[in-house]
């Protein structure tokens, strides 16, 4: 385990777990980790509140912010697809370069309908099958962001699945497939484990922080009755808490470069052409 349950007697610190519970069915709204140092905590030296991390389940963090970026991705893909195809048709139907733009096609596409957009291009019959079968899949996939009950890698699953023809079970695979591999990003800290999500990894969120007063904070469950109480559960080992704050603190050091240095950078290593390299068989 990466935690251990330290007795009710012993004080808050660096590297404890915080819940707030729903004060009537007991079930756990939120969760955090203390981040303040231990000297600080200790001597008094954290003002009115003690800082915070938000955590939350590995599988809320892929069904909501792994999965909007994937979404973002998919869509914007799919958009510049469609744009492609319908501007191809238009030039030829204009005879000179299209000048409608990614939103203006996909406006067009959701407005009109596959069938009105088909015969507007004046498509020839050879092509109509391909093209209709083309923008029918861009189609239901932008139809499909409408609907609000969804989280936002459901979307993407589906969204895939529409856009690109194939069946949702296959996309499924493949996204469980892409979230095993990926690593974390910077702003992240993973934990395979924590206590009352037994079984499920946990994701502490490094750039959400809040304040949580001390006097709110509780070391025993049959203390912490009201909803703005949070109890402590557990407390992260030596080794992880010490990494946690290494991570938070290398975040939060980083130095930030001009657009324009990073966009330099880019264009020299991708100039890079390899001419000068000695390479021997």
């Amino acid at each position: 385990m990466e935690w251990l349950t330290p007795d009710p007697e012993t004080p808050v610190r660096q590297g404890d777990i915080l819940i707030s519970r729903d004060h009537r069915t007991g079930l756990v709204e939120s969760m955090f980790l203390v981040i303040t140092a231990d000297c600080d905590i200790s001597k008094e030296k954290f003002g009115t509140q003690i800082a915070a991390l938000r955590i939350i389940s590995h599988n809320q963090y892929l069904l909501d912010i792994w999965g909007e970026k994937k979404l973002n991705k998919a869509i914007k893909d799919e958009q510049s697809k469609l744009h492609a195809q319908i501007s191809k048709w238009h030039s030829k139907l204009i005879a000179q370069d299209s000048t409608l733009t990614e939103d203006a096609a996909l406006k067009w596409l959701i407005r009109e309908g596959v069938a009105r957009i088909v015969d507007d291009l004046q498509v020839p019959d050879k092509d109509r099958k391909k093209v209709r079968k083309s923008l029918n899949n861009s189609y239901s996939a932008f139809k499909l962001l409408e609907t609000q009950d969804l989280s936002d890698l459901e979307k993407y699953v589906l969204f895939k699945a529409l856009s690109e023809d194939k069946s949702t079970e296959e996309v499924h695979k493949n996204t469980v497939g892409s979230a095993q591999k990926e690593v974390l990003p910077d702003d992240t800290f993973f934990l395979p484990e924590l206590p009352d999500n037994l079984g499920q990894g946990a994701v502490v969120m490094l750039r959400e922080i809040i304040g949580i007063s001390p006097n709110n904070i509780y070391l025993k469950a049959t203390e912490a009755t009201s909803p703005q109480n949070f109890l402590r559960i557990a407390r992260l080992k030596p080794e992880i808490k010490y990494a946690v704050s290494q991570a938070f603190g290398s975040l939060y050091s980083r130095i930030g470069m001009s657009s324009e240095y990073e966009a330099r950078r880019n264009a020299a290593i991708q100039g890079l052409t390899g001419k000068e390299w000695r390479i021997s068989c």
